[in-house]
């Protein structure tokens, strides 16, 4: 599968829908919730630098990279559109949460998974042996899931992906940093975490505590798995956000 930005710009437009993805991840994690998007509302579904390519590629971006990026495309965006609305997953709500704080163009945002605290369930560690060692069983739905949502290329090197741990260490930090500025949110900020997350801890609810925050739980979902009617339910939350 081929990992790419999606941009798709309306003439005379006043609002943009921007998506983020998380670390790892690909723009095409979105692909169910574009349709749900109004036909004269612009769409940017972007591309993390270092992903959707190789193993070494991912372990020389950083963090930086990503948080520059998103602040340099939104500032972009806001000369161009009165309305930015920002759609994203675990990592990505981190900048979602940060540039709603910092941009007014920011009118509202969309989050999922959003990860204020970690905590990783041995099912993510089996779930990773499983795709490593290609021991995925066609009714192992999480574990597809997670594949499906994985866009860096594996390698049989398993001594380079020693070199992802200072990215991994600075998501850590990042998330310590996006809780503590919880409280400077002042958007419409609509959360869905997931009851069966393997990496997010339930923990995190406790900063959605906001009268701006509106946060529900998909209690059969996890990080990458959607149940499917928890998922319909979200594109129907989805479509009201848009409204």
């Amino acid at each position: 599968m081929e990992h790419t930005e999606y941009v798709h710009e309306i003439e005379n437009s006043q609002t943009i829908v921007v998506f983020i993805h998380g670390i790892l991840g690909t723009p095409h994690h979105f692909d169910e919730l574009i349709p749900c998007v109004p036909k004269d509302y612009s769409i940017y579904n972007m591309l993390l630098d270092g992903h959707g390519k190789t193993v070494d590629d991912f372990a020389k971006a950083t963090m930086s990279q990503w948080k520059q990026q998103v602040h340099q495309l939104l500032l972009k965006l806001k000369e161009r559109y009165d309305n930015i609305f920002v759609v994203a997953h675990s990592m990505g709500t981190l900048f979602a949460i940060q540039e709603a704080i910092d941009l007014p163009q920011v009118k509202r945002i969309f989050l999922l998974a959003v990860p204020l605290n970690i905590f990783v369930r041995p099912k993510m560690l089996v779930m990773l042996f499983r795709i490593m060692t290609h021991q995925i069983k066609e009714d192992d739905v999480q574990t597809l899931a997670a594949m499906q949502c994985n866009s860096i290329t594996l390698d049989q090197c398993l001594w380079k992906y020693l070199k992802w741990i200072p990215n991994y260490w600075a998501l850590l930090k990042e998330c310590h940093r996006t809780k503590r500025m919880m409280d400077q949110l002042s958007v419409p900020c609509f959360v869905f975490q997931s009851k069966q997350d393997e990496l997010v801890a339930k923990s995190s609810v406790r900063y959605l505590q906001s009268e701006y925050i509106h946060w529900e739980w998909l209690s059969k979902s996890g990080h990458f798995f959607y149940d499917p009617e928890e998922f319909e339910y979200l594109k129907k939350r989805f479509q009201n956000f848009m409204k």
